[in-house]
């Protein structure tokens, strides 16, 4: 009841909030996806479906922004290369999601297959893969038109990093026992996070591991005499927590990104990191075993499973077990590829992992029932849009990962710095850790991603980033 109440409290102060600066709003409410799916927060209001805290706000907020961006000055400035590309990002999503709601029919022939309780309908596949998803885009997009000054940046940094702490410090809870030996350590994730958190641990792998760095990166945005303290805690907490998910993704995202950052200007971190790396090997029982899974020991001493994967080809003449070690992606991303060079040009629309049938095959051939989706974002793209879409997705994180690389020789004390290696460190992070996972559809787990973006686009895709301003006043009329 105390938890409830709290929650009624803080939705009702930002509402108060966005009436008289929307973008201060936006920046409280982005905590709340730390706790946004858990089992004890409220799905529903009134017997709504979708009224939920996170909507109901976002509303209120946007209501707000529409009032309020004649006086603030708050509208799209990004270049004109930049915008054409996000809107042609969004036309390939569109276009694959409508290709997969015309064949429908094959999506829900897959879901009854698979033993889905109670099969989707036309309705609710559009509420789950055109509004929801779309929904998520929503609050990088107002980063994007509202993070124009100094102030506002410090916001919507302070915002998205306190989101990232929170999830960490929930993520070390639960994982506790299996971070002091109690308990293993990947079985522990995979039974516990999503069912209490409501992210897969593969999701918080990649979320705890860009916050990790984009804390490190913070230290010229936070206001405060311990800004040293909070940026080194914070990295700390977030990589134990990235640690914990046993995600091994994820930490090979956390080394890619440490490796971009040592080789573009931090020197010091190429001889930290594997530091470190040792010490977190040695500290945390289960983790060697995480990370070496496959390469002896572990399933290769289930005798029927072992041998059931050495006829699938998935182990080498060294007796590695290389199904085992890439958890499957190594049989499964051949029949994917496979498949998505029938329409290399286009692909075959949204879902097009059960919609073509590439599930049923691998429970019928090969007995492998946990593979849902390609688990690679790269391939995902391919088979669903075509060489198109995935030259239009990667031109586009192209452009503002160049252009923030570019920002990052800035010097240390400035703005464009600090905004620069966040968005580098979500870059690296997602991109790299979409080798394994995610997906380039936006969902909950990519909203601080997509905040990321909505940050690049707001500073580093004009010729010249925007001057350091004194935040505009709510009646101030914008310069012309």
């Amino acid at each position: 009841m105390i938890r409830y109440s709290l929650l009624v409290f803080a939705m009702l102060a930002i509402a108060i909030i966005a009436q008289k600066n929307w973008f201060r709003a936006l920046c409280f409410m982005l905590p709340l996806l730390a706790v946004l799916e858990r089992p004890d927060m409220p799905r529903t209001m009134l017997e709504i479906p979708g009224l939920n805290p996170f909507n109901i706000l976002l509303g209120i907020i946007l209501i707000a922004w529409f009032v309020q961006k004649r006086n603030d000055g708050s509208h799209w400035t990004a270049s004109k290369s930049a915008t054409r590309l996000f809107f042609a990002y969004m036309v390939v999503l569109a276009v694959s999601t409508a290709r997969a709601f015309l064949d429908f029919g094959a999506f829900v022939e897959a879901q009854q297959f698979a033993g889905a309780l109670e099969l989707p309908s036309r309705g609710e596949f559009i509420m789950d893969n055109v509004i929801n998803s779309a929904k998520w885009i929503i609050p990088g997009l107002l980063i994007s038109v509202g993070a124009k000054t100094e102030e506002r940046v410090r916001l919507a940094a302070v915002g998205l990093l306190l989101t990232g702490g929170l999830l960490s410090l929930q993520v070390i809870s639960k994982m506790l026992p299996g971070l002091i030996g109690a308990d293993d350590l990947a079985s522990r994730a995979l039974r516990v996070l999503d069912r209490d958190l409501g992210y897969h641990r593969v999701n918080l792998a990649a979320i705890t591991a860009s916050c990790a760095w984009a804390f490190l990166a913070a230290k010229p945005i936070l206001k405060t005499q311990f800004r040293g303290v909070i940026a080194a805690g914070g990295f700390c907490l977030c990589t134990i927590a990235m640690v914990a998910t046993g995600g091994r993704m994820g930490m090979l995202a956390w080394i890619a990104a440490a490796m971009v950052f040592g080789f573009l200007r931090w020197r010091k971190i190429l001889f930290v990191v594997p530091i470190l790396g040792a010490l977190a090997v040695m500290v945390i029982p289960g983790l060697q075993e995480r990370i070496l899974q496959g390469f002896g020991g572990g399933d290769e001493d289930n005798v029927s499973q072992y041998e059931r994967r050495a006829e699938m080809g998935a182990i080498d003449e060294s007796g590695r077990d290389r199904y085992s070690i890439t958890s499957g992606r190594v049989v499964v991303w051949p029949i994917v590829f496979e498949k998505a060079m029938e329409r290399p040009l286009i692909g075959h629309g949204r879902i097009a992992h059960q919609r073509t049938g590439i599930t049923i095959r691998l429970k019928n051939e090969l007995g492998i029932t946990s593979f849902g989706h390609p688990h690679n974002a790269y391939l995902e793209l391919f088979i669903d849009t075509g060489l198109i879409g995935v030259l239009i997705v990667g031109a586009f994180y192209w452009v503002l990962f160049r252009n923030s690389v570019r920002a990052f020789r800035a010097p240390k004390n400035s703005i464009e710095y600090a905004i620069a290696s966040i968005v580098i460190a979500f870059f690296v992070v997602n991109l790299a850790a979409s080798l394994g996972s995610q997906s380039f559809y936006p969902k909950q787990g990519a909203t601080l991603f997509w905040i990321a973006i909505g940050l690049a686009l707001a500073w580093f895709t004009k010729e010249k980033s925007p001057a350091p301003v004194v935040e505009p006043r709510t009646n101030a009329r914008p310069a012309h």
